[in-house]
């Protein structure tokens, strides 16, 4: 039989999960370990407590729903605040922000802490941290160029699209009529020079 205070711990650790789920959902690209994703779910659920109970005057202007979980002769009421959502919704984009562009590892970085970053490969680094157009050469020697548009989370999967391409030909540009060009199999290319605009 499940008791108000089952349903209480769940309420309670549910925002801390849907926070991660949110983070997952937008860095498709970072390490899928149920430990990890349970621990940082747990540690979300203790940070929206304490945000919570910083900002008293959020569920007073949401205000909270009791639902009535009654069976029979059982009468199991649990309240849910709605200032329980928006708070992790809250969280969970401004978590996705600081990932996205480094800002707690630069911060580390700048302290000389350490000289990791918040992406989980170079490729996912370099590509998100680049503005410019990147110069591709395969490993028969054709060249292309061009503006970087999308690319993979991981070498692995090795896709990289451009536009703005043009066929590089004994130093002459030659412009391609498309929107964009994708080069799907990045293990052709021998390497990808990158150039400010």
């Amino acid at each position: 039989m499940v008791t108000a205070q089952t349903y209480q711990i769940l309420f309670f650790l549910l925002p801390g999960f849907l926070v991660q789920l949110l983070v997952a959902a937008l860095h498709p690209s970072m390490e899928k370990d149920q430990f990890r994703f349970i621990l940082l779910g747990l540690l979300y659920s203790v940070l929206i407590q304490a945000l919570i109970a910083l900002t008293p005057w959020g569920e007073a202007f949401l205000g909270v729903c009791s639902i009535d979980l009654s069976q029979g002769q059982n009468s199991l009421k649990v309240d849910f605040s709605l200032y329980r959502f928006v708070l992790s919704v809250v969280v969970g984009l401004l978590v996705s922000y600081v990932i996205k562009f480094d800002i707690f590892m630069r911060f580390l970085r700048f302290i000389r802490s350490t000289e990791k970053t918040s992406y989980n490969s170079t490729w996912a680094d370099v590509f998100t941290s680049f503005r410019g157009y990147v110069t591709i050469t395969f490993k028969d020697g054709v060249r292309i160029s061009g503006n970087v548009c999308h690319y993979s989370d991981f070498k692995d999967e090795g896709m990289l699209t451009i536009s703005n391409a043009a066929w590089i030909d004994d130093n002459e540009y030659v412009l391609i009529d498309v929107e964009y060009v994708l080069i799907p199999n990045i293990s052709d290319v021998r390497t990808v020079e990158f150039h400010k605009q």
